[in-house]
């Protein structure tokens, strides 16, 4: 008789560990047709099975530490990630510049000194991190950042001179850190001495004045020095003062947006005005453990130079925030090239402005681990604005929700989902993802149909001008006399001789841009020749044209709907959402059990008037919409419908209709709704 001769443990199921155990004692001479669930054997064997069952999951869990890319706890890939060299980013300040002026006596800021402000009933404390000298009571462009100034003292014992000294908050912006070491308590000597914080060791040698921030087991702030031969040894009864700001981070963004002369603010003293010229940007939350586990490789690869494309856009994500993805090339990719510079995009995690700052700070850091003959500029990302028509058809007998109800949450769903994925650089959005994820979210739904558009916007120049719009993504135009895909918000056109009309542009279906009015329901178009659409590169040139704001607009906005409902970011165009865009006028809702769902590309027709039905060769051979061959109705007043392929028809169906007439008869066509 054979017996099993080992125990087989490597299961994380109670229940087979069990039997594995019931097995293996089966197998043994002394426990031969033993019955164990009826024995306080049993007992025993559910001891024996929970001990390796959490000795298994302990196993497991601890191999998981070892590695990065599958460690859980933030000490386990702060410590892997230190390894590599690599510092997560701690919290970061906000920080806005303002215009400062006061008639108090004095002529400098101190540093430290307090800003308040307000944001969604949240007090907030911002202060200038170095002394500011005044010019006539007055100074411009002062950086203020938000946070509480902190300082902690240590001495340094007789037997621990390489001691690390623990800062007790976890909110601690590590930028802002500053270090004096003096002598003792007693003796200052040393006090001016200027100690930095040493990201590399490379130019660090035994004399060096310099520091090193991490980030402790208990995820604390921690300042260390050097041995003396990395960096200056600390020697016993030195006295160590650390200073540094305590931040809200990301929070704090925004604040100023709203700066008026009626409503300041910042609120510094009675006598003092703060003007705000850019509002608080650039506060972020302590590093995630996905951005460590992605950004500390990287780090490594680049050894703290930038020479590839991945070393600056590794070295921009491992020492700043404020942003949620980096794009780098090179000058010659520009239009037009400019030789010898480097360009660094930037998109920010809010709004679409970077600040001048921010800018300089990153060039200045690039500058100096590149090469000499090159040139690091930084520059915003260009946003594509992300819109979705989508039609639904939904059986009400199958969903407890109202039409209402239903249309608002999946507006929120789709909302959710293109936010979830316009974040980055060279990215891809389809109008099938958007459609699936629908019908994931809400089983009861039949059918989702997407289209996608993309959105520039720009602010209108009062005198005449040339406009060039670049969609960066090939527009839906299978033939010339396609509908219309070009569209925009209301805006006011001045014509040749003066006139002025509020309106909007759209494409003939052939390549040109025009404009119109919307004047008792009908289109009357002022000009039918403003420019040119080349369909498959998605740019749009509009000649010299004065063109202004229309009534309520706060900027232009230009649409095209893309090619195989698919919206592509390339180069410094990024794919984005706006959360301030309803979609409410996006969605359309369709009980199917109520009236038969019109197909795809079906006409509708109306007649109506006095005198013969005229053929549809005749009564649309002038719009560019084939003709079936057969004649209309002879009902007046009747809806008919006609199919045709949706890419024949040559007008634009933004209105919903395309007037048009013939004698003494109106005859109106009515589109169905998919995407057109």
């Amino acid at each position: 008789m054979t017996t099993q001769k080992s125990l087989q443990v490597n299961s994380l199921d109670f229940d087979q560990i069990k039997l594995g155990i019931k097995g293996f004692l089966n197998d043994q001479t002394v426990f031969k047709d033993y019955d164990f669930e009826g024995s306080g054997l049993s007992v025993l064997l559910d001891v024996l099975s929970y001990v390796t069952y959490y000795q298994g999951i302990y196993n497991h869990l601890a191999s998981n530490e070892l590695f990065l890319d599958t460690a859980t706890k933030r000490s386990s890939v702060v410590s892997h990630a230190k390894s590599l060299g690599y510092s997560p980013r701690s919290r970061t300040a906000a920080n806005a510049i303002v215009d400062f002026s006061t008639t108090s006596a004095g002529s400098y800021i101190r540093r430290g000194s307090i800003f308040k402000a307000r944001q969604d009933d949240v007090s907030y404390t911002f202060l200038n991190t170095e002394d500011v000298t005044l010019v006539n009571g007055a100074v411009t462009d002062l950086k203020i950042r938000e946070g509480q100034l902190k300082s902690k003292s240590f001495i340094v014992p007789n037997n621990k001179t390489n001691q690390s000294f623990v800062l007790d908050d976890i909110n601690v912006d590590t930028d802002t850190i500053k270090v004096t070491v003096q002598r003792s308590v007693s003796d200052s000597t040393g006090i001016s001495d200027v100690w930095s914080n040493a990201s590399s060791i490379v130019s660090v040698d035994e004399d060096t004045l310099a520091y090193f921030v991490e980030e402790t087991y208990d995820e604390y702030p921690s300042v260390s020095f050097g041995n003396g031969v990395i960096g200056k040894k600390l020697q016993a009864g030195n006295y160590v003062t650390v200073s540094y700001l305590v931040t809200s981070g990301s929070a704090a963004n925004g604040i100023g947006s709203n700066d008026s002369a009626s409503t300041r603010t910042f609120n510094f003293d009675s006598n003092s005005t703060v003007e705000v010229k850019t509002q608080a940007s650039g506060g972020s939350q302590r590093e995630s453990l996905e951005s460590i586990r992605f950004n500390a490789p990287k780090s490594y690869t680049s050894q703290n130079r930038a020479v590839t494309q991945s070393d600056f856009e590794s070295l921009v994500r491992s020492n700043f925030s404020g942003f949620d993805s980096v794009y780098t090339y090179g000058g010659e990719q520009a239009t037009p090239p400019q030789y010898g510079k480097v360009f660094v995009a930037l998109k920010p995690t809010e709004g679409t402005v970077i600040t001048t700052g921010l800018k300089n700070d990153i060039a200045t850091y690039l500058k100096k681990r590149t090469s000499v003959a090159l040139m690091p500029e930084v520059v915003e990302s260009n946003p594509l604005y992300v819109l979705a028509n989508t039609s639904i058809f939904f059986d009400p007998a199958k969903t407890p929700l109202n039409e209402t109800i239903l249309k608002a949450s999946i507006e929120q769903t789709i909302n959710r989902y293109i936010s979830q994925r316009t974040r980055a650089f060279n990215t891809v959005l389809a109008g099938s993802l958007v459609e699936n994820d629908i019908l994931q979210n809400y089983d009861t739904l039949t059918t989702a149909i997407t289209s996608l558009r993309v959105e520039t916007r720009l602010s209108p120049n009062p005198i005449q001008t040339e406009y060039t719009l670049d969609f960066k993504n090939e527009c839906e135009h299978p033939h010339p006399g396609h509908i219309s895909i070009f569209s925009s918000n209301l805006i006011n056109y001045t014509d040749s001789v003066g006139n002025l009309f509020s309106g909007f542009f759209d494409d003939d279906g052939r390549g040109r841009i025009r404009f119109y009015s919307i004047v008792n329901g009908q289109r009357i178009y002022r000009n039918t020749n403003l420019g040119t659409i080349n369909y498959r590169t998605g740019v749009v040139s509009i000649r010299p044209i004065i063109l202004n704001l229309g009534a309520g607009q706060t900027d232009m906005r230009f649409r095209v709907v893309t090619r195989f409902s698919r919206a592509v970011s390339r180069e410094l165009f990024t794919l984005s959402f706006d959360p301030a865009y309803e979609l409410s006028n996006q969605v359309t809702l369709y009980n199917q059990n109520l009236v038969p769902p019109p197909n795809p590309g079906e006409v509708f027709i109306t007649v109506s008037g006095s005198g013969a039905i005229p053929s549809v060769d005749a009564q649309f051979s002038q719009e560019g919409i084939p003709s079936s061959g057969s004649a209309l109705p002879t009902t007046t007043n009747t809806p008919t419908g006609i199919p045709i392929d949706p890419s024949d028809v040559s007008a634009s169906q933004s209105s919903g209709f395309i007037p048009l007439q013939q004698g003494n008869q109106q005859v109106q066509t009515i589109y169905s709704p998919f995407g057109y």
